[in-house]
């Protein structure tokens, strides 16, 4: 399973890593939003494994990495299905991925298209938020939907827009990961939103300062395996 592929610049990174652990085909391939930072590298990842199925929300923006992708797609005669609250993934009896939103069929801002997920592990979980905002955490909450996890990605590369202090109490994460990069033009992550973190009692992660972040689960604890 992937959950998208970063800029162009990145796809030769999320490749290399792949094929370290000598995977072959991915299964599952989510796209979150269209925005370059997570569609840019999506064409060459695509076009480098053998692909099950490939899903993303129902919005679409014309750039040439949106074309890259869909050329990739229909090269290996892949069609692009909807994602929408209230789907579900099973990979084996104590393995699952629920899709919690989007709840809406439209929002203003493409951010709001990401789908939260919530990847559970016998006991553990995982939370994947793409750049969802705090209109989307508000939304997942009044669905009644469980979100705590042990690992939460945080929104929006903890922007100010979202984090709000009901959804990261809903979620009481032990890690969140934080995926940056040192320099950006968007100053991310807030240092409030990183302070709000710690005053969950989060151990917080940034890419930035660690590279790729790795965890393992074994349905009973989740570790992680970066130093």
């Amino acid at each position: 399973m992937l959950i998208d592929a970063g800029e162009k610049e990145h796809a030769q990174t999320i490749i290399d890593y792949l094929n370290t652990y000598d995977v072959k085909k991915l299964d599952l391939v989510f796209l979150t939003h269209p925005h370059e930072d997570h569609i840019g590298g999506m064409g060459e990842v695509l076009s480098s494994f053998e692909i099950g199925e490939f899903y993303m929300p129902e919005k679409e923006l014309v750039t040439k990495s949106y074309q890259r992708m869909t050329d990739a797609l229909n090269a290996k005669e892949k069609t692009i299905n909807s994602l929408k609250a209230g789907m579900e993934f099973e990979f084996a009896d104590t393995i699952k991925l629920e899709i919690l939103s989007p709840n809406k069929e439209s929002y203003m801002n493409p951010n709001n298209y990401s789908p939260i997920m919530r990847l559970i592990i016998g006991n553990n979980a995982f939370l994947f938020t793409g750049d969802a905002e705090e209109i989307v955490e508000t939304e997942v909450i009044r669905t009644g939907a469980e979100l705590k996890a042990d690992v939460l990605k945080a929104p929006h590369h903890g922007s100010k827009t979202s984090s709000s202090v009901p959804f990261l109490e809903k979620v009481s994460p032990t890690y969140i990961v934080v995926t940056s990069e040192m320099g950006n033009d968007h100053n991310l992550p807030s240092p409030e939103i990183l302070e709000r973190y710690g005053e969950i009692g989060a151990k917080t992660l940034l890419t930035e300062e660690m590279g790729s972040i790795v965890f393992g689960a074994d349905g009973k604890e989740v570790i992680p395996l970066t130093n």
